[in-house]
């Protein structure tokens, strides 16, 4: 999981500078674009984390039901 905080943090900096960059060069339309980015990284991201944290469980159990059998 500290992977999964670096990558947060570092997300959340990006998203910060490139807010304080359209304040400094506001466009109505670059706006909208940012909100639905930020709403689909965030999104992709949480789908993306919860795929690994899947595969890596079904691979403990079945390594651990490999050595019940053995």
């Amino acid at each position: 999981m500290k992977v999964y905080n670096n990558t947060k943090t570092v997300l959340r900096w990006v998203i910060l500078a490139f807010i304080i960059y359209q304040v400094a060069a506001s466009t109505t339309g670059a706006w909208i674009a940012l909100i639905v980015g930020f709403y689909i990284v965030r999104f992709f991201l949480r789908l993306f984390i919860s795929a690994v944290y899947l595969f890596c469980m079904a691979f403990i159990f079945i390594v651990l039901l490999s050595l019940l059998i053995i």
